[in-house]
Formats: C-alpha cells, structure tokens, sequence
C-alpha cells in the first residue's frame, strides 16, 4: 500500500499538491464484494467521508498568515479514499505560498484533493472563533449498559473469540419494532500501518426490531482489536447490522483527532441529511 503513515518524512520546502496520496476503497471492501448480500448493501449504501483539519494556516497577498479550521467531504462511493498523513504534509505546504484571498485557497485544495481523488469535493473553511459547533450526544448510551448484565462482561469472554462477534448483534426478547439512537464512547480500533489505536464514538440511528442492548454493546466493543480504516470499521458495522435487519439505518463515526486531523465517516441506507452531522466533545 502505498502510504506515507509510519515513515519519516519532512515538511515540504514549497507548496507542494504532489505530496498527497490515495488508497483505493476496492481494498479495503474486498471481504464485502466476496460475499454477494454484503456487496449489494455497498452498492446501494448512501454516504460520505467527513474531515475537519486544525492545523491549517494560509498567508494571504500581503503575506499575513491567517489560522484556519477546514472541512471538507466526499461521497462513500468515491473509487479512493484520502491518506490522512500526506493531507498533513499537503496543508503544512500552503503557507509556502500566498493566495489573493480565502476564495482561491477553498479552489485549490478543492482541485488538488478532487483530482487526486477523482471525485466532487464539498469544502468549508471556518475563522478559529467561528469552527462548527460541539453536540451533545443524543439517545441512550451503551456505555452504561454494558455494566447492569454480568452474562455480557468482557472479561468472561475467551478472548481468543473476541474478534467482531457478529453473533453479539441480537434482537430482544420483544420483537417490537422501534426507532432508537445507540452509541457508544469506547469504541476502538487499529491503524492498519501503525496499529495505533483511533478512538471514536460510534453512533448507530435505526429503525427496526429492538436490538439487545447489552449485546450490542458487546459487538462494538469487540473490534478493538480490529486492524482497519475508519471507513471500513463503519461500513463493517453498517454491512453487520444490514445483513441480520432493520429498515432504516444510519451509523456514523466521530473519531478523535491525529496529527490535527478527524475524520468521521457517515453511511446510511438513506440520503443523509445535513442535520445529522455532527462534532463531538472529543473533536
């Protein structure tokens, strides 16, 4: 894969747009494509990949640096995903040069990720007093569930079966069709260059037969030990819950920053209003 994450690298004496790299998604939805019911949920899957970027500074034509908050998103269908390391590199190079003003920088980095991507980029840049605003988590936390069943503790699990346990994704006893938000603040998994852990919270909007709380709980908890992207762990979790039911699913995660930089990836069976986009405390 080629990547710059886990290499020594340094900061570009110029702006340099060159320096940002692309993964293809076809990698890392290969298990999803073997598997023909998992592959039809990709295929009509609706979504997108959500950056915030902390670490921007750009200089304007009287070579004035100005600290900026940029957001920028772009289609879960999109054919590559951004590597988040050269992103870093690629924005540190912009005080390298000066930009008449905010409109032709929002241009460039709109063209220099787009073209690299080969997708429509949909960006945003905000003063530092004026970032999108922190939300606070809505609907009922599986956090706390996880502690009032002593048939779901982690410890009594054998760990060497505690790897995604589909099998934790159970309906409860009532078979009564509910619309519900679940989420949870631990949720946890590994880099797959580095394997250093990402943090996220893990939001999960549905509509459909009542899912096992304590269970479900367990299921999120157990891709710790996941070695993946952000983007595959969300669309594992989607693809997981699509294939046993609901009607109507969203998942999304807020994941925490690295190296400046968050990236929250939202699917759903459903275009997803701007209204469920978020910033967690977190962020």
């Amino acid at each position: 894969m080629d990547t710059l994450l886990g290499r020594d690298t340094k900061i570009p004496a110029q702006y340099s747009p060159h320096v940002l790299h692309k993964v293809s998604r076809s990698s890392s939805r290969k298990a999803f494509l073997e598997n023909s019911e998992a592959a039809r949920i990709i295929f009509e899957m609706n979504g997108f990949d959500l950056w915030r970027c902390y670490e921007l500074i750009w200089v304007d034509k009287d070579h004035i640096p100005e600290a900026c908050v940029l957001e920028f998103r772009y289609d879960a269908q999109s054919e590559f995903i951004l590597e988040s390391k050269s992103l870093k590199i690629y924005l540190s190079s912009l005080r390298r040069r000066t930009f008449e003003d905010k409109q032709e920088l929002i241009e460039t980095i709109s063209y220099d990720i787009g073209s690299l991507l080969k997708t429509e980029i949909a960006i945003r840049v905000f003063e530092v007093d004026n970032c999108t605003q922190l939300t606070r988590c809505h609907g009922i936390c599986l956090d706390e569930k996880k502690k009032k069943n002593k048939d779901y503790i982690l410890s009594e699990l054998p760990e060497k079966i505690f790897y995604r346990r589909c099998d934790y994704i159970m309906r409860s006893d009532t078979n009564v069709n509910v619309e519900e938000i679940l989420y949870t603040n631990t949720f946890q998994s590994k880099c797959p260059i580095t394997e250093q852990p990402d943090l996220a919270t893990v939001t999960v909007h549905y509509t459909g037969v009542e899912l096992d709380k304590e269970a479900f709980a367990i299921y999120l908890n157990s891709f710790a030990d996941q070695i993946n992207f952000h983007e595959s762990c969300i669309e594992q979790i989607f693809v997981d819950i699509s294939t046993k039911y609901t009607s109507a699913l969203l998942v999304y995660g807020n994941y925490t920053r690295r190296g400046g930089i968050e990236i929250n990836p939202y699917r759903a069976n459903y275009l997803i209003n701007d209204a469920c986009v978020n910033r967690r405390a977190r962020q």
